[in-house]
């Protein structure tokens, strides 16, 4: 069964571009998304669908990849860093 994901804080001008986008392709908007996140990076769809839920959620996507991390340095942290930046924890240094 396909996944559904909301990406939330769109400027309108994106979304519009974005919908035109995803009708010219046959697609939803959030599969378009997708794709988009693909076309920019050299991750499967599943990783981008990691990211596009990451940022649905307003979160940092914890992983070792370290790939993963370079091409999405913005939402992708590694668990050590994560760690370090917890308020209330331990440091991990």
């Amino acid at each position: 069964m396909p996944t559904n994901i909301t990406i939330k804080g769109i400027p309108d001008e994106v979304y519009q571009k974005l919908k035109l986008q995803a009708d010219k392709n046959h697609r939803s908007v959030n599969s378009e998304v997708i794709m988009t996140l693909m076309a920019e990076s050299t991750c499967s769809a599943c990783d981008c669908e990691f990211v596009a839920l990451a940022s649905e959620f307003d979160v940092q996507l914890v992983t070792f990849d370290k790939k993963f991390i370079a091409e999405f340095p913005a939402t992708a942290i590694h668990p050590k860093d994560f760690v370090v930046r917890q308020p209330g924890t331990f440091s991990a240094m």
